[in-house]
Parts: C-alpha cells; structure tokens; sequence
C-alpha cells in the first residue's frame, strides 16, 4: 500500500508552497525512503515552477518521477490556512499529497493519482478536514 499513517501529517505549518513541502520531504527523509532528499527537493520545486500543481476543490499534488526512490511514495499533510500553489484561478490548497514514484515504475503513480481523486471527492475532502489524527486521515484514505 502506498501510505503509511507515518506519512500523515494533520496539520502543516508551512505558509507557501516551498514550506509545505519541505515538510512533507523531510517526513518521507526521516523514514529513510529517499536516497538524495536535495535531489528530489530540486526536481519537485523545478516541476513547481513549470507547472503549479494547485487543483480546484483545495487540493495539491506536487510531485516527481526520479531514480531517487524505489517504491512509490506519498506524503499527505492538511494546511488549515491553505497554501497558494502558483495557480491563480484556484483556491489556496488545503488538502497536500506529495508524491514520488520511481523512473522505472510510472504505473502505479497514474492509478494512485486516480484513486486519490476518487478519494477526494466533496464528501473525502471534508472527512478528511475533520481529522485530528494520522490514524483518522489513513481511515478516511484507505477506508479501512
């Protein structure tokens, strides 16, 4: 399964974009999941600036594709502020998934995308805003 409530964070104290996933990344680092974590920052922030990745509905997916990592991975942090992700006609993301998928392996990051925007659906998203806990999050997640 690709997350680990040790990935889930109920509340970011990142103010901007670089903040959060700074966060994020040093979440996933301490977990020792990442081989060169300055890498992957500079890929993700390069990938930012091309391509904000700011959705409607508060929602935020940064991301990279990198040899750095062997195994999909994500990150998953609410910012109860909201965060600005570059992208002017959205709303400030709430809801953040920081996602690294290995070079080699693009499949799995194409179906968790898909299933992470079924998951946020409107009733998804405000389950998952309710939540205080890494437990709470994984539940509403994974419907387990």
């Amino acid at each position: 399964h690709f997350l680990r409530k040790d990935l889930l964070k109920v509340s970011l104290t990142g103010s901007s974009k670089v903040e959060v996933i700074e966060e994020l990344l040093e979440m996933i680092d301490q977990q020792g999941l990442v081989r060169d974590v300055d890498l992957v920052r500079a890929e993700i922030l390069e990938r930012e600036d091309e391509m904000p990745t700011g959705m409607d509905y508060g929602i935020a997916i940064p991301y990279t594709i990198t040899e750095e990592v062997t195994d999909l991975i994500c990150a998953i942090g609410i910012s109860r502020k909201g965060v600005a992700f570059g992208v002017s006609n959205v709303p400030p993301s709430t809801i953040v998934a920081l996602t690294l998928s290995p070079e080699d392996s693009p499949v799995p990051h194409l179906r968790f995308m898909a299933v992470l925007t079924r998951t946020l659906d409107a009733k998804g998203r405000k389950a998952l805003l309710a939540c205080r806990t890494p437990d709470e999050m994984y539940s509403v997640l994974t419907g387990i």
